[in-house]
């Protein structure tokens, strides 16, 4: 559900629709991040980085909460 629950935040409606193609998009979306990331070569942009991660953090668990009490 964790993955997922960034698509949740986004579309609220189709919490339980998404699919396999979804999940395997969020994933793909975390991991091309990583990789940028882990190539980042100054303080600033690898802070840039850091605060996207944990803007998407917030938007998975604020969906993962909204899916939980959604039922």
């Amino acid at each position: 559900m964790f993955p997922l629950g960034f698509y949740a935040f986004f579309f609220p409606e189709h919490r339980q629709s998404s699919g396999w193609v979804v999940l395997f998009g969020v994933f793909a979306l975390y991991f091309i991040h990583a990789i940028f990331y882990f190539r980042t070569r100054t303080n600033r942009s690898s802070l840039l980085f850091l605060g996207l991660l944990v803007a998407l953090l917030i938007c998975n668990v604020a969906g993962c909460r909204a899916m939980i009490h959604a039922y």
